[in-house]
C-alpha cells in the first residue's frame, strides 16, 4: 500500500514539468507590452466637438503611486478639454477602498475619514473643469462590502467630506433610494440607513436622465449576494424596476454601469499570464539562484490550483461561479431586450472593449489603481494590461470611446479612440 502511494506521488511530481511545458506553448499571451486592437470601430481622425463628456475609472482605492499618476492624467485631460454643453463627470466603478472597504464605525469617524482621504481625497484633490469641482458618481465594488455597514459611509461620510469645497471633488454614492430618509449626510441619515434593508433601497438608480443620454447605476456586489442566496423574488423586483426605468426613457443613448463585468478576458474570467502563475506568492521568497529549478514546479502547482481546485469550488467573484454566471446571463438578457448601448464595469484590473452583440458593448475600466493581466477573444475590440481609464465623448449620433493607457514611470499617455455610430432616426 505504501509503495503504491509513493509511486502515485512520484508520478504526479514528474508529470508536472510536462504540464508546465504544454501550458507555456498553449496559454494565450497577455496583452501587456502591446495592446490588442481590432480595426472595427477604430477612429483615427480628429474627433468632432462633443456635447457631453464623461470618464469611467474603476478599482482605484489603493492610495498608491499608480492611483495618483492616473489621477494626475485625468486632471490634465480635464484642463485641456474643449468646451462642452454640460460639465463633464466621472463614473466610479467600485472597489473604492482596498483591501476591506470602510469599517463599521459611526458617521464621520476618524478612522473612516483617514481612509477616505488617503484613497480618494488626496488622489483627486483639485480635479476640476473650468474651475468647477468634478462630480464622481460612484458605485460599490465587492471590496467595499467586506465590512458590515461600511458601504453606507460612501453614502454619508464620503458625501459629507467631498462636497466640492476647498478644492475637493464631489462624491455621490449610488444606488441608494432614501425612502423618506433625508439625504442630509450626517449621523441621523447614517443611522437611519443602517436600520433599513439594503436589498430594498439599492434598486437601480439614474445618474443622468435626458433626451440624449440615460445612465443607470447598479449595485452588482449586492446582486451576486442575492443570487448566491437564491433570493429570486428580490432579484426579480430589481430587474423589473430596471426594465421599467429603461422603457420609460426616450433617450437616444442608454448606458448601465456597475462593478462586475458580464464578459471578460481577465483574471476573473480565468485568464492568468505565465508571469502571474510563476512569479507571485511564496516564489518571491525563493533565492534567485534556485528560481530556474522551481519554475516548472510552481507553474504546475498553480495550474492545478486554477483548473482543478477552482473548477470544483470556484471563487465567488469569478465569472465561472454559478451565482455570478447566472447574474451575467440575466443582465445580458436585459441589455439585449432594452437596446442598451454600453455596460461599463471594472473588477478586472485592465482595459477592455468587448462587443456583446451587434451595437451593444461592454467597457472594462478597472486599472485606475491596480493592474493584472488580460488576453482577448473573438468579441474583443481592444484590450491591454496597463494603468488607465476611459473617456466617453458624445456627439449626437456618435459616441467616441477613448482608452487612456498611462505609462506610470514616465508619466506619458497613449490614447486609442473608437467611434460607435447610431443610425440617424
Amino acid at each position: 500500500m505504501r509503495s503504491r502511494l509513493q509511486k502515485f506521488i512520484r508520478a504526479i511530481i514528474f508529470s508536472m514539468p510536462v504540464i508546465a511545458i504544454l501550458v507555456t506553448i498553449f496559454v494565450p499571451r497577455s496583452d501587456k507590452d502591446k495592446p490588442f486592437i481590432k480595426k472595427d470601430y477604430l477612429y483615427t481622425k480628429k474627433p468632432t466637438q462633443a456635447t457631453t463628456t464623461f470618464y469611467a475609472l474603476g478599482d482605484w482605492g489603493t492610495a498608491s503611486k499608480h492611483q495618483k499618476i492616473v489621477a494626475q492624467i485625468l486632471r490634465n485631460d480635464l484642463q485641456n478639454l474643449k468646451s462642452v454643453d454640460s460639465a463633464p463627470f466621472v463614473l466610479g466603478l467600485g472597489d473604492n477602498v482596498y483591501p476591506d472597504g470602510l469599517p463599521d464605525k459611526q458617521f464621520n469617524d476618524a478612522q473612516v475619514t483617514t481612509m477616505l482621504n488617503k484613497r480618494f481625497g488626496q488622489a483627486y484633490h483639485n480635479t476640476k473643469y473650468e474651475d468647477e469641482a468634478i462630480v464622481f458618481h460612484v458605485v460599490p465594488g465587492n471590496h467595499d462590502y467586506h465590512q458590515t455597514n461600511g458601504r453606507l459611509h460612501e453614502e454619508t461620510t464620503a458625501e459629507y467630506m467631498f462636497d466640492g469645497k476647498n478644492d475637493s471633488p464631489v462624491f455621490k454614492s449610488y444606488p441608494i433610494h432614501h425612502n423618506k430618509i433625508a439625504d442630509s449626510n450626517n449621523q441621523a441619515e447614517h443611522q437611519a440607513l443602517k436600520e433599513k434593508n439594503l436589498e430594498e433601497i439599492s434598486l437601480p438608480q439614474s445618474v443622468v436622465e435626458t433626451q440624449e443620454l440615460l445612465i443607470i447605476a447598479l449595485d452588482t456586489p449586492l446582486y451576486l449576494k442575492l443570487y448566491s442566496q437564491g433570493k429570486t423574488s428580490i432579484i426579480k423586483q430589481h430587474w423589473e424596476y430596471l426594465r421599467k426605468k429603461m422603457q420609460q426613457s426616450s433617450a437616444k443613448w442608454k448606458l448601465l454601469f456597475g462593478h462586475h463585468p458580464i464578459k471578460s478576458y481577465g483574471n476573473h474570467a480565468g485568464f492568468r499570464s505565465l508571469r502571474e502563475w510563476t512569479w507571485t506568492g511564496t516564489r518571491d521568497k525563493i533565492p534567485y539562484f534556485l528560481r530556474p529549478v522551481t519554475f516548472l514546479w510552481f507553474t504546475s502547482l498553480s495550474i492545478i490550483g486554477e483548473y482543478v481546485i477552482h473548477s470544483i469550488s470556484p471563487y465567488k467573484q469569478d465569472l465561472r461561479h454559478p451565482s455570478y454566471h447566472k447574474f451575467a446571463i440575466d443582465l445580458r438578457k436585459i441589455i439585449k431586450e432594452n437596446n442598451v448601448d454600453f455596460y461599463i464595469a471594472g473588477h478586472d484590473h485592465n482595459l477592455q472593449f468587448i462587443e456583446l452583440q451587434k451595437k451593444s458593448f461592454q467597457v472594462i475600466s478597472g486599472s485606475a489603481g491596480k493592474l493584472n493581466s488580460v488576453s482577448h477573444g473573438k468579441e474583443t475590440i481592444f484590450s491591454q494590461e496597463i494603468p488607465g481609464f476611459v473617456r466617453f465623448d458624445l456627439q449626437n449620433n456618435k459616441m467616441f470611446v477613448n482608452f487612456f493607457a498611462v505609462d506610470i514611470e514616465n508619466i506619458k499617455t497613449k490614447v486609442t479612440t473608437f467611434c460607435i455610430e447610431k443610425d440617424q432616426e
